[in-house]
């Protein structure tokens, strides 16, 4: 049995074909390269702690100034913050913020920097302690309107969290790095009433309460 289409009448279609599967190729190899840089980068690792270097401060804000840089990180439980430089980027602006240390401010070269960067705050040792912390229920949903106190520093106003489950007490006349008791109640809810220790300074506390 025949071919219907012999190869012969074949060939001119398959000749036809030939600089159009080229044009495809060459694109494709020009632009390959095009999309391997687009995505290059080099990691930076920054660590913070105090002026000794003994004390690794979590929850630190760093900001950061530059083309293609995350705006806001903050510092995980070893004071350890990291993120991407993107080629060509050679210097950064970076301001490191906590509770209890002065303010970092600074410009550095990231073009050449293979080790952590080591950034050490100086204590404000005349500042009294503020305290944040999340109220929510078992389903991690916010508790609006939970009163918040101090059980352990007599005369502390009492503090009630916002729509988003968020308290804040300011002005606690103790040092970053002491403890406080944290003292939760409300209606309807327990453990009523909760108690927790926090450290001052440490990873904001996230509170949960059970609806009874």
């Amino acid at each position: 049995m025949r071919s219907p289409n012999p190869w012969y009448k074949r060939t001119p279609v398959i000749v036809a074909l030939i600089p159009v599967v080229g044009a495809v190729v060459l694109g494709l190899v020009k632009v390959a390269p095009l999309l391997l840089n687009q995505h290059k980068s080099e990691s930076f690792i920054g660590k913070v702690s105090d002026k000794k270097g003994t004390t690794r401060i979590q929850g630190a804000k760093v900001s950061l100034e530059g083309k293609g840089l995350p705006p806001v990180l903050y510092t995980d439980s070893e004071g350890v913050f990291k993120f991407e430089v993107p080629e060509g980027v050679e210097e950064i602006k970076i301001v490191v913020e906590a509770d209890g240390f002065a303010r970092f401010d600074r410009r550095l070269r990231v073009s050449a920097k293979k080790e952590i960067e080591e950034i050490h705050l100086d204590v404000l040792t005349d500042a009294k302690a503020n305290l944040s912390g999340t109220v929510v229920d078992s389903h991690d949903q916010p508790l609006q309107g939970v009163q918040v106190t101090l059980d352990d520093i007599p005369g502390m106003a009492a503090v009630q969290t916002s729509s988003d489950g968020v308290f804040n007490i300011n002005e606690i006349p103790k040092k970053y790095g002491e403890g406080v008791r944290v003292r939760v109640v409300l209606l309807g809810y327990q453990p009523n009433p909760y108690t927790e220790d926090v450290v001052l300074g440490k990873a904001p506390p996230i509170i949960k309460l059970r609806k009874k």
